[in-house]
């Protein structure tokens, strides 16, 4: 069964379908899926996220409220997008809610409630431009666990290795053909030690940039 160390009920953290779908979130934690009421779970998105509240539908809809994100998938969390809202990173998306027709409502720490269409959203997502980038991994200093995120704007093969800092090849983390859009992979160094590493993005047109990240025992 899934162990939901922080708990933070006053939220709406948890979200239950009809097909036996059952979604829980936590900021710190992650926000995580079950397909059996609840006997295994997997998680869809990291801790550092920050996913406060979750809302699912049996219809494949599914939303999560984050600091300034709204996490938004057609497909019960099988592929998530990430659309930014209009207000500062510290104000917590709190709830989540549908109205008649189309209309979603979001309620937020500081800046009250906001209203969106679902349509909108989805226009967003097919709209969303992916750009070249290498993001910092999250946590870090990390132990043993860190995640790595990157994007890339179209169809291409792409890299991403861990080096020590001589430059030896500790780990290849991503090594085939993605297409245009943002990803996370996650780096487990359990078996290294402690120290100062560094990751490394390389793609078929070119792209290359690199980040360093620190491992704390």
């Amino acid at each position: 069964m899934f162990s939901y160390s922080y708990g933070w009920a006053e939220n709406n953290c948890i979200s239950a379908l009809s097909n036996e779908s059952v979604f829980v979130t936590d900021p710190y934690d992650g926000t995580y899926r079950s397909t059996d009421n609840g006997e295994t779970w997997q998680q869809l998105l990291t801790g550092g996220r920050g996913v406060w509240t979750i809302y699912a539908e049996d219809n494949g809809l599914l939303l999560g409220g984050a600091r300034d994100t709204i996490w938004y998938s057609d497909d019960l969390g099988d592929n998530l997008v990430g659309i930014k809202v209009p207000f500062d990173r510290d104000n917590n998306i709190t709830d989540i809610k549908r109205g008649n027709n189309n209309q979603l409502y979001f309620s937020t720490y500081e800046t009250g409630i906001f209203e969106l269409d679902i349509l909108t959203i989805i226009n967003d997502t097919k709209n969303t431009f992916f750009h070249y980038e290498l993001y910092q991994n999250y946590p870090n200093p990390f132990n043993p666990t860190t995640s790595i995120e990157y994007s890339v704007p179209s169809s291409e093969y792409v890299t991403l290795k861990i080096y020590d800092i001589l430059g030896n090849e500790i780990a290849t983390l991503v090594n085939e053909q993605k297409d245009a859009g943002r990803y996370e992979v996650e780096f487990n160094a359990i078996n290294l030690a402690s120290g100062v590493y560094f990751y490394r993005i390389q793609t078929s047109t070119g792209f290359v940039s690199t980040k360093k990240l620190i491992l704390l025992k």
